[in-house]
């Protein structure tokens, strides 16, 4: 892969900035994946045999982490993006060693081990994706300011029919472009002082870097129902993880305390229900309510007796109650801070690629910028830098009126259009689908599809589509623009409206007046009356203002 990387994002967890201390013991963890994306010529290669050297920087690792024994580097965690076969890799090495910190880039080089302290060596067998981790066999301690140099290593020279696709740390903190790998992958077995690593790059591996303690409890995630208009109590379930080596934490041996503060409140504090053995994990549910709208801010905090590290045992994040509107048209044009409806994302995939972006956008791609349609922001969806993103931005909760004869109920928006990367090998176009949910965003249904690239559309440019909503006629809906990501390029959606009317309760069939004497006699017919209670008669004397008369 080829393609200019435009933005930098480096992701170091907050333990990276931290060295705590608990009696003699240490413990931290660092995850360095900048400027997202994935290849598959990284740590285990793509043909029989792969030698692959990456840098990290001192300043990415944290200047002040695993500089002791008791801190060593002993766990590297490698992430997988798309599972291979065959899943598993034998005769797998990884070899660390430190280098000055003026060395940052590589230039193609010679296959030598010399300086490198072997870490580990056997077997990993990689059956889904998600992060990998790898147990050293040897600990790895580093001296602040210098930069590590890293070896993947496999030697077991069996071909790949469908290579693992990895997760890729693309260039450094210090440059999108940086040269920071070197590599061989090919059929012939390599030979130390021989082999040439001439596959120069920019794609790392996406890793993280670990000290792990025989005895620790952590707070690893939340599971979070989707921003909806909630109206019945909520549970939200806290993931309490043994992220030690040894230490089962025995069942109701940790106390998960876990609150929410904001726009709701509440606080409580439980167990685990059963023994989770090293590497294990339990969700542990908190009925929490959250029936006030609003954004809720939650925290929880596992507390486990010997646990030696701090630093993992707290988290933190946010979940909204949406708010309901039942007044139509709805307009959003994504000026407003905070914006009027479409205020929430959500990832099925891959990493978060809807942006909400401040006058024009373009890069190297774009034959023109593209402005908002109107205004000054509008959504992209950023195909062009996030690869294998399917996520959907989506909106408060509308209840439609029921169903009557000639009611209008559909949704009416902008959506960008170029011709850029349509030929091979980009034949599998971004797209961007319509999709709903009745159920508060437990399910999302597929509406309607639409292709970024449009032929005529030389130049990035705006169409508007309508999708109907009959369908939805007297129910409670969440909408949603769900983006498909073929790493493409960008699409931009603006002006939404949504529309649900029903027609006049009375139809007329006549209306007339006529002078009688000193009064005017007005008559009129309808053809059916719904739920009608009465008319009232009004008079103007300039067709503009009325007052009523009866």
């Amino acid at each position: 892969m080829n393609r200019k990387i435009l933005h930098n994002l480096l992701r170091l967890s907050t333990a990276s900035f931290l060295l705590l201390f608990m009696g003699n013991i240490q413990a931290q963890s660092v995850e360095i994946f900048s400027n997202p994306s994935s290849s598959q010529n990284i740590v285990t290669g793509n043909s029989n045999y792969h030698v692959g050297e990456v840098i990290y920087l001192d300043g990415e690792i944290g200047a002040t982490n695993f500089l002791t024994a008791a801190a060593a580097i002993n766990h590297i965690e490698i992430s997988v993006n798309t599972p291979g076969a065959p899943t598993s890799f034998g005769n797998f090495a990884i070899y660390i060693k430190e280098v000055p910190a003026a060395t940052t880039t590589f230039a193609a080089g010679v296959y030598n081990k010399t300086g490198y302290t072997p870490v580990y060596s056997g077997t990993i067998d990689l059956t889904a994706a998600g992060w990998f981790n790898i147990e050293l066999t040897t600990s790895f301690t580093r001296t602040a300011g210098n930069n590590l140099q890293i070896m993947f290593e496999r030697l077991d020279g069996v071909i790949r029919t469908a290579p693992v696709a990895y997760d890729a740390s693309v260039g450094n903190a210090n440059s999108t472009t940086a040269v920071a790998t070197r590599r061989y992958n090919g059929t012939t077995a390599p030979v130390v002082g021989t082999t040439s690593l001439t596959s120069t790059s920019a794609f790392r591996p996406a890793i993280r870097l670990a000290h792990v303690n025989a005895t620790d409890a952590a707070v690893s995630d939340f599971v979070l129902p989707a921003s909806s208009c909630f109206n019945t109590t909520q549970n939200i379930g806290v993931v309490i993880s043994n992220a030690g080596t040894s230490t089962t934490i025995a069942a109701g041996a940790a106390s998960i305390f876990f609150s929410i503060t904001g726009a709701n409140t509440y606080a409580a504090t439980l167990t685990n229900t059963t023994a989770i053995a090293p590497g294990g994990t339990e969700t542990v549910n908190f009925s929490a309510v959250l029936s006030n709208i609003g954004t809720n801010s939650i925290f929880s905090k596992v507390t486990f007796a010997g646990d030696a590290s701090p630093t993992n045992d707290t988290l933190r994040s946010a979940v909204s109650t949406a708010a309901t509107t039942s007044t139509f048209p709805a307009s959003e044009g994504f000026e407003n801070n905070p914006l009027d409806y479409f205020q929430y994302l959500k990832t099925f995939s891959g990493n978060q690629a809807w942006i909400l972006n401040t006058g024009k956008i373009k890069n190297v791609n774009f034959t023109d910028s593209l402005a908002p349609h109107s205004g000054n922001k509008f959504y992209i969806f950023d195909s062009y830098n996030v690869q294998n993103s399917d996520a959907i931005l989506y909106s408060n909760c509308f209840t439609f009126p029921p169903a009557a004869p000639g009611s209008t109920y559909n949704v009416l928006f902008w959506m960008s259009h170029d011709t850029s990367y349509t030929a091979a090998p980009n034949t599998l176009l971004d797209s961007m689908y319509l999709v709903v949910t009745t159920d508060k965003g437990v399910t999302w249904t597929r509406i309607a599809g639409f292709q970024r690239n449009d032929p005529a559309y030389l130049l990035p440019g705006w169409r508007q589509e309508t999708v109907d909503l009959a369908a939805y006629a007297g129910q409670t809906l969440q909408i949603g623009f769900e983006g498909v990501s073929k790493y493409g390029n960008l699409f931009g959606i603006d002006d939404i409206n949504i529309n649900a009317s029903s027609p006049l309760p009375v139809s007329l069939l006549s209306f007339s007046g006529e002078r009688v004497g000193a009064s005017n006699l007005l008559s009129w017919a309808t053809a059916s009356e719904i739920n009608n209670t009465g008319f009232e008669l009004q008079r103007s004397a300039d067709g503009t203002n009325f007052s009523k008369l009866s």
